[in-house]
């Protein structure tokens, strides 16, 4: 494949890439992967922000990061979150989904 990547795809991944029609329950299961991904790029420093938790990730902005980018070239040009930045952000959110399931 054109990015290299196909010796890190799970047999799951493999199985659904190698799909020319996935079921709507396969095509749902892997679109939620790009709520993962999102997360990792924001470690690795390629996303600003997460957000609230409340939305769906800008899969347009994640696919574009991705595709700019070969495996080979994809870690190097990585600017990862410090640690304690990460610690903060995820406390931040699973504070602010306390609260939102609290008001419903």
């Amino acid at each position: 494949m054109q990015y290299g990547l196909t010796p890190y795809f799970t047999p799951k991944e493999a199985a659904f890439i190698g799909n020319t029609t996935p079921s709507k329950s396969e095509r749902t299961q892997f679109v939620w992967r790009y709520e993962s991904a999102w997360v990792l790029l924001w470690a690795l420093g390629y996303i600003d922000d997460l957000g609230k938790p409340s939305t769906i990730c800008d899969v347009s902005k994640a696919v574009t990061i991705m595709k700019e980018r070969t495996a080979a070239k994809f870690l190097p040009m990585q600017n990862p979150v410090p640690s304690r930045r990460f610690l903060t952000r995820q406390t931040s959110s699973i504070d602010t989904i306390g609260q939102s399931s609290t008001l419903e």
